[in-house]
C-alpha cells in the first residue's frame, strides 16, 4: 500500500451567479454528496480510491467565498480542515 502526505487548499471569491450555479451543480452531480459543516452555507464531499490512493475532496461555501480542500484524506480530516479554513474567512 502506497502511502502520500499532501493538503491542497484554495480559497475563491465568487459572484451570487457562479456561486449559486456551482452549489446547484455540485448538488446534483452523483459524485458529489452534501454535507454539513460547522459554519458553512453549503458542503460537499467526494472521494475515491485509485490505485492504492485515495482521492478526496471537501469545498464550502460561506458567503461569497468557496473553499476547496484536496488530499489523500477521510471526509471527516478534510472537514476538520475546512472548518479551520471557514474560521479564518470569519476573522
Amino acid at each position: 500500500m502506497a502511502t502520500e502526505g499532501y493538503l491542497l487548499g484554495y480559497a475563491f471569491s465568487l459572484d451570487d451567479s457562479t456561486r449559486d450555479g456551482l452549489i446547484d451543480a455540485l448538488g446534483s452531480a452523483s459524485t458529489y454528496e452534501a454535507i454539513t459543516i460547522q459554519g458553512a452555507d453549503a458542503g460537499f464531499f467526494t472521494s475515491e480510491v485509485r490505485g492504492d490512493l485515495r482521492h478526496s475532496s471537501v469545498y464550502a461555501f460561506v458567503g461569497d467565498v468557496w473553499i476547496a480542500l484536496v488530499g489523500p484524506l477521510f471526509e471527516e480530516k478534510l472537514v476538520n480542515f475546512a472548518e479551520e479554513a471557514i474560521a479564518g474567512v470569519a476573522a
